[in-house]
């Protein structure tokens, strides 16, 4: 069975992980198109984030992702976001509960609309 038959798909050079955006890729699991994030802009209007095609994932977000281990896959998203942000970037317990929430509802869209083998 081929890693497209499974809705893997072979990683791109120059990818990051769509989970941790680790630089390192080791697998694409395929999923349906979808708006991950709506946020709204200064100005008021909508600002829509939007997931097309596969997502990239480093080899320790793929063994969270093929063991369904979502808390600790949200754990992880979110501690190495937090990690990149420069020294000076303060996030408050509101903000820091606001974007896990934004990390969560993407992780679950994405689980909703993966592409598994039939």
């Amino acid at each position: 069975m081929s890693a497209a038959s499974e809705g893997i798909a072979p990683p791109i050079d120059g990818a990051i992980c769509d989970f941790c955006s680790s630089q390192e890729v080791f697998q694409v699991f395929m999923a349906e198109d979808f708006t991950a994030v709506e946020l709204e802009a200064p100005n008021g209007h909508p600002v829509y984030l939007n997931s097309t095609g596969g997502w990239a994932a480093c080899h320790e977000c793929a063994k969270l992702v093929e063991a369904a281990q979502w808390d600790e896959l949200l754990e992880r998203c979110f501690h190495t976001f937090k990690a990149s942000l420069p020294p000076f970037v303060y996030l408050s317990k509101e903000e820091e509960h606001a974007l896990k929430g934004l990390l969560r509802d993407a992780h679950e869209q994405f689980r909703k609309l993966r592409k598994t083998a039939v």
